[in-house]
């Protein structure tokens, strides 16, 4: 029997074994003596990082047996697709429950009943006396036989398929995605299912091109670290989330990615260890954006408030790119970057419920969230459950890869304001809510279309302004129609600043102060008006919001 110190070796040697399974590879704790971290990336990691983690990580993800590599020849092209066939077999919603009560059960009886079953109230169909209730998927079952026990239920019942209209993929692993089915996509997919001109920057360890399901959909970008080697990946983290915007689908393998045919640009910030530093990450940003990206995701950050980062960011927005990035896995509500500078799109993570997990962080400065547990390509060659916001976020940027497909004129404003009206509130977990593929590509068309004239003949008006805060002062003169105006100014979460009104006599209007997003809204004549920003004397990035009604 081995002694004391053998069997500490071998369990250490385990361990070690595992972390490389998961994609956390060797040379993270020096990551301790950088300046500059970008922690929260993987939730492990964040320990050897010592990134003050004190919420409990969730249980480390057990990857999927890896598949029989295909040709590259199969790997590299979609067959030609065809309407799915419909199955003989009755299908039913894996997530939703029909239930009629008695009609002698009163209010109280009827929650009781929905408590004790789980299960939450989405919709009635009041003419039939019909509530629509939802669960996760792995309860459906027990929720239906606890309704039916039920005193106050007259009927329970599963919520049948009638008709197989949304596109269904036919990867080995898409029964396991059910966050892609949590947001509509197979809805989405029956409007598009993305470019190849659309293209999408990864920022990140890199991308492993040659893994099955991304062959075809890597084209080389940039290595930060080594500007003369190729941004390959040497951590893994890279290629889950290159595979969870654009893994090739209806290939019969792997999963499906969100965007079936647009196209990721590797642009590797992060090393082997994954860590990098705001020098590498702003100089991915930049080159991203100048080499055409309409999407950049950022499965990264840190809790430094930086300025170079801000300057990257409004480079980029000025270049006409959207910019994504994971809030963070620490749990808490404290603000991480870049997720949380003014004009990106932050990202929280969600479970099957569509409940925040415990481990992501939240906010007001946090706009979106999406599912927090996908399945994805590992560059071992097999697949993985990989969660944090770190897979939420890619989720997203996939979706703004659609939405671009749809109108690749689009501006940014209408791109995110389509996701942000669409969205499923979370209780004021996030700014807006958590992200309805379906919703957002059924109105997009809608919201692509400029402002129409209203029946009183005055033109709708929205307008976005990108700015700085430069010495604590900011200035934007405006021509408005008279009409409804609504102001939201966002700027960094921990920042107290002020906005004012003035109309073209200097007469004010309006005044606010206070925290990020603020908020005023006033019914004005047509005319000049001026906007006032103030804060303390340093540069700060802001986002300032107009709409008229006109």
């Amino acid at each position: 029997m081995p002694g004391p110190a053998e069997r500490g070796r071998r369990v250490a040697a385990a361990a070690l074994l595992v972390l490389l399974w998961v994609v956390v590879l060797p040379g993270a704790a020096g990551a301790r003596e950088r300046d500059v971290s970008l922690c929260g990336i993987l939730r492990p990691l964040d320990e050897l990082l010592g990134c003050g983690v004190t919420s409990t990580p969730s249980p480390a993800p057990t990857p999927s047996p890896p598949p029989s590599a295909p040709s590259r020849q199969q790997a590299a092209s979609l067959p030609e697709q065809q309407p799915p066939l419909i199955d003989s077999r009755p299908r039913f919603v894996d997530d939703t429950l029909l239930v009629r009560f008695r009609s002698t059960a009163s209010p109280p009886q009827k929650q009781d009943a929905l408590h004790r079953a789980g299960v939450t109230a989405v919709s009635t169909i009041g003419a039939l006396g019909v509530t629509v209730v939802r669960m996760p998927p792995s309860r459906r079952d027990d929720a239906l036989a606890a309704l039916r026990r039920s005193s106050a239920v007259l009927h329970a019942e599963r919520d049948a398929v009638l008709e197989r209209l949304d596109t269904t993929p036919n990867d080995s692993d898409w029964p396991q995605q059910w966050g892609l089915r949590r947001i509509g996509l197979p809805a989405a997919w029956d409007v598009t299912r993305g470019l190849p001109s659309i293209l999408v920057a990864v920022l990140d360890t890199g991308i492993d091109a040659e893994v099955p399901d991304l062959r075809a959909a890597v084209v080389p970008g940039f290595n930060a670290i080594s500007p003369l080697a190729a941004p390959s990946d040497d951590n893994g983290h890279g290629t889950s989330v290159a595979g969870i915007i654009a893994a090739r689908t209806n290939n019969e393998q792997g999963i499906a990615g969100i965007c079936w045919t647009c196209t990721v640009l590797s642009v590797k910030v992060l090393g082997a260890d994954g860590t990098g530093d705001t020098a590498l990450v702003a100089a991915g940003i930049v080159r991203a954006a100048d080499a055409g990206a309409r999407v950049i995701s950022m499965s990264l950050g840190g809790p430094a408030d930086d300025q170079t980062l801000d300057q990257a960011v409004a480079y980029a927005l000025g270049k006409g790119a959207i910019l994504v990035a994971a809030a963070g896995n620490n749990g808490t509500t404290a603000p991480f970057y870049p997720a949380a500078i003014p004009g990106v799109v932050g990202v929280a993570a969600t479970d099957e419920a569509d409940h925040l997990y415990s481990w992501s962080n939240y906010g007001s400065w946090v706009q979106l969230a999406a599912p927090g547990c996908n399945p994805a390509p590992s560059s071992s060659g097999g697949y993985v459950t990989f969660c944090g916001t770190s897979a939420a976020a890619p989720v997203v940027a996939g979706l703004i890869a659609l939405q671009l497909s749809v109108q690749p004129g689009a501006s940014r404003d209408t791109i995110v304001g389509t996701l942000e009206r669409t969205a499923v509130p979370l209780g004021g977990a996030v700014q807006f809510g958590r992200v309805d593929a379906r919703a957002a590509l059924g109105a997009f068309g809608d919201a692509a279309t400029p402002a129409q004239t209203s029946s009183g003949g005055s033109a709708a008006f929205a307008a976005t302004i990108h700015g700085v805060l430069r010495k604590g002062a900011a200035r934007i003169d405006r021509t408005i129609p008279r009409g409804s105006l609504a102001v939201t100014l966002r700027f960094r979460p921990t920042l107290i600043l002020g906005l004012s009104l003035r109309d073209a006599r200097g007469a004010l209007v309006a005044r606010i102060r206070g925290r990020s997003p603020l908020r005023l809204q006033r019914t004005i004549a047509a005319g000049a008006y001026r906007l006032s920003i103030s804060g303390p004397k340093r540069r700060t990035s802001f986002v300032l919001e107009l709409r008229g009604d006109g």
